[in-house]
């Protein structure tokens, strides 16, 4: 390995295909780094002539741009691979045949447009984007230490994560929260990886971000496109691709601790492997993740019981195959087991808890995908196939619930949940490429998602006290479509729809203490879900947007419950209901974004208001079992700022906001509770702030440190009043200080600066909320050392 290291094979200029009718030039640079797979920045103050340039055929990175900046009075310094820097053309408006070997400035000047793919489902310059969507680079998660989407959430306005534990965590945008318990719903936010659906209606699979692009936030329902299980937003994680010219390497081992928890640490490993040069690549991608516990049970006498480990691979393959066409095959096996659960009992010392039994989880998730695109001309031809085998195993003490569902039982009592997901997608798509004024992307798919679920209640008897047997099968067929057209160069409309059809089919037994019940049932969903969006650009930095969107839920059949629970008929009786109805959200939202000083201050701010219709929520039966309430008529309505200033050379800030009210208006009657409940699990107010400090250190290392703030307001765990327990209203802070020389990075992150022990999650276990307060407080002070090298 060290030998393959040492002879790795500089950088080749790869050619690639362009299609760019002609456009003015900032138009055609955007279209070519779209293209070519490359970010363009420039020096701030930087205007180029905005000369009308095109460009067809096959060349090379340097020979494209030669015929783009002709006579435009700029040039290009080639900051990395992947990474351009415009700079002024000295003395000449052609740019000198040196320009690509100067000497490459200091990295703090790039100011790179963002690309995102998230708003569009093609790629798009975020800063013009009339979407609101947030993206936190590859450099910020490294900077900050960050490994999963729990940590990343401060630095976005308005996201929020439940706190249950590794692979059991819920994500909600803008407050649209359908409740913390994890059970039948769909997902409220789609979460993707590299365009891949990873879940329908799954707990988040926590993927540790390895090797990331960066993760991509875009907030408000998308139906239109992403289809149901989208009602709030859509995160995708963006991996880094195969690079096709050049061998490279990275290694990085990190160990750590948690104040009087245990010691954890993590090893992560990246090789890219081109097998045949410009032809043919792969990517491999190894992990392994220890974190300590900070739980200890007083029952059982053991400290530190919530540690959890997480072990996985990825590998990508990339083919240019020729004549425009392209294949990526993936594959994803990531499995997470953590000892115990970590939440604490109230009334007990702070991270300490009693509980008659252990309640370890497993989510083990993999997932192979292959994507065949075709660029025709000035078209896009995408096909994306996806495989998701996902399992999650969960055991509660469910001894406090005995009584109810096994009456005359004695002794601590088990409750295993267990459920086997397969997931099979198929996607079509096809796309304009240019930058026409008549933008367009058309598209149809198909989901069969195949659940079997087993819900287990044992004590130390022979014979199962509950058991529920449940297979449930969906299949979901759309198609979809959007079109922007451009009518002036600086006013974009755009309308977009998507028409869907999804089949439930459930079937089953129930056995329980008061006899059997059978489960054989099926419901068809049809659905519509609109878009409309108008967008001006003010200059080219600035645009102002306003959009109206739908996103949408089918519905479903509810199980769970003795073999005597009653259903009632919908809208005739208490709830449950036997069939719960989907729901729907639409959104209306004006947003402006804007860079001033030359770049150096870029601001999105949105003010939007939300009515979500039929709300479905995960609720709990007196017993502790679960099901899907329709609660009646949702709605939020608020504000959020995020922007990011460069000071100087050296110092740059971040901050953000969230002001919304998210509150259930219209009790459905046959649910209960009052009006202008808020939803559960977020707040009205959150807020974030960030400061990076780059500096020189002797030895020629270059040095930087990130201090990093959040707050999170106050919130309730449900809407139920049995079980509406209060959380949050806390802040927390993070510090992190690198160096860095050659191929060489080590990084000292301190986290939970203060040691605030707030409560961040007032739930931990449905079989014992009712009647034993549940606190998860945050991870203590923790301190973590990282070294790793890149070749």
């Amino acid at each position: 390995m060290s030998l393959a290291l040492a002879s790795a094979a500089g950088a080749v200029t790869p050619v690639r295909t362009f299609a760019l009718p002609p456009a003015p030039l900032d138009r055609a640079l955007n279209s070519f780094a779209i293209q070519a797979g490359v970010s363009i920045g420039r020096r701030p103050g930087l205007r180029c002539r905005q000369t009308e340039v095109g460009l067809h055929g096959s060349y090379g990175i340097a020979s494209a741009l030669a015929i783009l900046l002709r006579d435009s009075g700029c040039g290009y310094v080639l900051i990395d691979p992947v990474t351009i820097l415009l700079v002024a053309a000295p003395g000449s408006t052609a740019i000198p045949k040196s320009a690509a070997s100067r000497p490459a400035p200091p990295a703090p000047l790039v100011v790179a447009d963002e690309i995102s793919v998230v708003g569009s489902r093609e790629p798009a310059p975020i800063a013009l984007s009339p979407y609101a969507v947030s993206r936190v680079s590859a450099e910020t998660l490294d900077r900050l230490g960050l490994s999963d989407l729990n940590g990343a959430g401060p630095l976005v306005a308005g996201m929020t994560t439940t706190n249950l534990g590794a692979g059991r965590d819920k994500i909600f945008l803008r407050g649209l929260s359908d409740g913390v318990l994890t059970g039948r719903t769909q997902s409220t936010v789609g979460l993707y990886l590299d365009e891949v659906a990873l879940t329908y209606n799954a707990p988040d699979p926590d993927l540790r971000l390895t090797d990331m692009e960066s993760v991509e936030v875009l907030r408000g329902p998308q139906g239109a496109l992403y289809g149901s299980g989208s009602i709030a937003g859509v995160i995708q994680l963006r991996t880094r691709k195969p690079e096709l010219e050049r061998f490279s390497a990275a290694l990085s081992a990190e160990a750590g601790g948690t104040q009087n928890g245990g010691p954890g640490g993590a090893v992560d490993a990246v090789v890219n492997l081109p097998l045949v040069q410009d032809l043919l690549a792969v990517r491999l991608v190894a992990y392994a993740d220890d974190a300590g516990g900070y739980i200890d049970d007083a029952n059982s006498g053991r400290d530190n019981v919530n540690s959890t480990r997480r072990r996985g691979v990825r590998l990508t393959a990339l083919a240019r195959l020729g004549r425009g066409w392209s294949l990526t095959l993936s594959g994803v096996t990531q499995a997470i087991n953590s000892a115990d659960s970590q939440y604490d009992t109230a009334g007990l010392p702070l991270y300490e808890r009693n509980v008659a039994l252990a309640e370890p989880h497993d989510n083990d998730f993999g997932e192979l995908s292959a994507v065949v695109e075709k660029v025709q001309g000035t078209i896009r031809l995408r096909s994306t196939t996806a495989l998701i085998a996902h399992q999650i195993d969960s055991r509660y003490d469910a001894s406090a619930s005995l009584g109810l569902l096994a009456p005359g039982a004695v002794g601590p009592a088990a409750f295993e949940d267990n459920d086997h997901k397969r997931l099979l997608s198929q996607e079509f798509t096809a796309a304009s490429t240019s930058s026409a004024r008549l933008q367009w992307l058309a598209g149809a798919s198909y989901l069969r998602d195949a659940e079997h679920a087993r819900s287990l209640l044992h004590n130390d008897a022979a014979l199962p006290l509950y058991l529920e047997d449940r297979s449930t099968l969906v299949r979901a067929y759309a198609v979809f479509g959007e079109a922007t057209l451009s009518p002036t160069s600086r006013l974009h409309l755009t309308l977009g729809a998507r028409l869907s059809s999804t089949e439930t089919s459930v079937s089953g037994r129930i056995t329980a203490s008061d006899g059997a019940r059978l489960i054989n049932t099926a419901r068809t969903d049809t659905r519509l879900a609109p878009k409309a969006v108008v967008s001006f650009d003010l200059n080219d930095e600035t645009v102002l947007y306003a959009q109206g969107a739908e996103g949408y839920r089918g519905g479903g059949v509810n199980t769970s419950g003795l073999a005597g629970q009653v259903f009632a008929a919908p809208g005739r009786g208490p709830q449950p209901n036997l069939y719960y109805a989907g729901d729907e959200l639409v959104n209306y939202e004006v947003g402006l974004k804007a860079g001033l000083w030359d770049g150096r201050l870029n601001l999105r701010a949105a003010a939007f208001f939300d009515r979500w219709s039929r709300l479905q929520t995960n609720q709990l039966l007196p017993s502790g079992l679960g099901y899907v309430a329709n609660i009646g008529v949702a709605g939020n309505r608020g504000i959020e700022v995020e922007a990011t200033a460069r000071a100087n050379e050296a110092l740059e800030l971040g901050a953000n906001l969230t002001l919304n009210d998210p509150e259930l208006s219209q009790p459905d009657p046959t649910f209960g509770g009052g009006r202008d409940i808020p939803l559960p699990g977020v707040s009205r107010v959150s807020a974030g702030a960030s400061v990076l400090q780059r500096f020189a250190l002797p030895f020629q290392l270059k040095g930087d440190a990130v201090f990093e703030a959040a707050y999170v307001g106050r919130s309730r765990v449900s809407v139920d009043a049995s079980t509406n327990a209060a959380m949050g209203g806390y802040a927390t802070a993070r510090l992190s200080v690198g160096a860095a020389k050659d191929h060489w990075k080590v990084r000292l992150v301190l986290d939970n600066l203060a040691d605030r022990a707030a409560n961040t999650f007032a739930f931990g276990n449905p079989f014992s909320i009712r009647t034993q307060g549940q606190i998860t407080p945050l991870r203590p002070r923790s301190l973590t050392l990282r070294l790793s090298a890149g070749f």
